[in-house]
């Protein structure tokens, strides 16, 4: 089994990045917010807020204004993929800015969709949390124009950046696959649909006191620096 690398960036997406309608939709990464945790449930992904809230994804199924297609309810992607990126568009392209809710620091310059067909574990101290259905995260036209900082690109331009940020280059998407568990405890996380922004979900006030680490369904997988993705 290959090792890819260790987490280094956990991050949510608040609402959509692409702006405005037609022609002169744009891409603006303003709503993606970094984070020292991360809640996995089969819906997607929420991240810890203050008084015992979450913080959901917009790619979470149960966000008011989703964007998930089912497909899409989690995206991982590579560190050194934006070293190619930088290469390609430069330094000006972000890190983190293909909005992926992990990003995986590891050796290898390029990982394919072949490399992750079979998906991701994430291997901590405490138990293991699988990525599966993983298939490439294709870009958009607005994040094309982004990448090349030009709003008026070209035809031409805009089709070689989308085909350089495409099998994999710009992300993955994926699900969480919960592995089986015992009955919720009573100091296990409980949500509730959000009605108002910012769109959080109120805990149970018994959820013990979070800690830097990804977790899954509300219980802590463990420390980022522990937390180790290995594709199958």
């Amino acid at each position: 089994m290959k090792f890819p690398g260790e987490i280094s960036r956990l991050q949510i997406q608040r609402s959509s990045l692409t702006i405005g309608s037609g022609p002169k939709r744009y891409f603006d990464p303003a709503a993606l917010l970094v984070v020292d945790e991360l809640f996995l449930t089969a819906g997607g992904a929420c991240a810890p807020a203050a008084g015992g809230s979450c913080l959901v994804d917009v790619h979470h199924a149960a966000h008011p204004f989703t964007r998930s297609r089912g497909e899409n309810t989690l995206c991982f992607g590579f560190s050194r993929h934006y070293d190619a990126l930088r290469a390609r568009f430069g330094e000006t392209f972000t890190f983190g800015c293909a909005a992926e809710n992990i990003i995986i620091d590891g050796p290898t310059p390029r990982i394919t969709p072949t490399d992750v067909a079979a998906g991701l574990v994430i291997e901590t101290t405490d138990s293991p949390a699988m990525l599966a259905n993983v298939i490439a995260a294709p870009p958009c036209m607005p994040f094309a124009k982004f990448a090349l900082r030009d709003p008026a690109a070209s035809t031409e331009a805009i089709k070689s950046a989308l085909q350089f940020m495409d099998d994999g280059m710009r992300g993955f998407y994926c699900n969480f696959a919960s592995p089986p568990r015992p009955p919720r405890s009573a100091s296990a996380p409980r949500f509730t649909r959000p009605t108002e922004p910012p769109y959080v979900w109120r805990s149970n006030p018994l959820r013990p006191t979070p800690r830097p680490g990804l977790h899954m369904d509300g219980r802590r997988l463990g420390e980022r620096p522990r937390a180790q993705p290995r594709a199958i």
